[in-house]
């Protein structure tokens, strides 16, 4: 036996109203923001560890669907960060076709090992139009050395 149940939808601005429109951080500092809470999680960060963590978006560009962001057997020279929408990881098969690993969405690394000058065993590329930060190896490298606490967020990330 099914149940029906009705929904009703209500204006919660009420009759005659119009809602305001939702005041938003520019695009990308939400994901930021997310990307540290979400490695405060694993390993608690100090606001000298959080500051570097939003600079590192700096070098934003709008990159197009379907735009491959590193070749699968290529070495990466520099870690990307999401910041809009969605982009993915995916192995090419021998039969031609694509095996998905991963979607990534705002906030997210695409690859957290790239920067150990191993070349890659899958393709990253973006689903639909997105915002990217392109982080050099040089910057991601030293914020190790120079923030351990930011290390062990990011190592214990990686095990989720």
């Amino acid at each position: 036996m099914e149940t029906v149940v009705a929904i009703t939808m209500t204006n919660t601005a009420g009759p005659g109203r119009v809602r305001s429109p939702r005041r938003t951080a520019p695009e990308g500092v939400d994901a930021v923001s997310a990307r540290i809470r979400k490695l405060d999680s694993y390993a608690p960060l100090t606001e000298l560890e959080r500051a570097p963590l939003v600079s590192l978006a700096r070098n934003v560009r709008t990159v197009e669907r379907h735009a491959i962001l590193v070749e699968q057997d290529d070495v990466a020279d520099h870690a990307l960060i999401v910041l809009s929408r969605f982009a993915g990881r995916y192995k090419r098969r021998a039969s031609g076709r694509r095996q998905i690993l991963a979607y990534l969405i705002p906030g997210d690394f695409c690859d957290r090992g790239a920067l150990q000058g191993y070349s890659l065993d899958h393709t990253i590329e973006t689903q639909t139009r997105c915002r990217i930060a392109r982080v050099p190896r040089a910057a991601y490298m030293a914020l190790f050395g120079q923030h351990p606490g930011i290390a062990l967020a990011l190592q214990r990330a990686k095990l989720f």
